[in-house]
């Protein structure tokens, strides 16, 4: 896939050139990138554990499994998947993945 975008230049002191600019960005399909749970953090505003929890969710394990990863008890997962659904206005896993992989907010 491949975005191409104009891309605006502010003249230097010295530059005469101001020809027309563009960048290009391509990317594969195929490959999903998981953001890390500093990015996930900032950008739904979840705590440290929160973001370190949703991050093993985009990354296919289960609640079951991510308790036992994180050490925690699966009501306590549970709790905080709670949680993480209202901060980022979620309301299912699926909802919650499509926003985190995708950047597609729920309809």
């Amino acid at each position: 896939m491949a975005l191409v975008a104009p891309l605006t230049r502010t003249p230097m002191f010295f530059s005469i050139d101001e020809r027309p600019a563009a960048i290009i960005i391509v990317s594969d399909p195929e490959r999903v990138m998981i953001p890390d749970a500093e990015t996930l953090g900032e950008l739904f505003e979840l705590t440290p554990a929160e973001a370190a929890l949703t991050r093993l969710f985009a990354q296919g394990i289960t609640l079951g499994e991510a308790a036992a990863r994180l050490g925690l008890r699966l009501d306590t997962v549970r709790t905080r998947l709670k949680t993480i659904f209202e901060k980022t206005n979620t309301h299912r896993q699926a909802d919650l993945l499509r926003l985190v992989l995708l950047g597609t907010p729920q309809p």
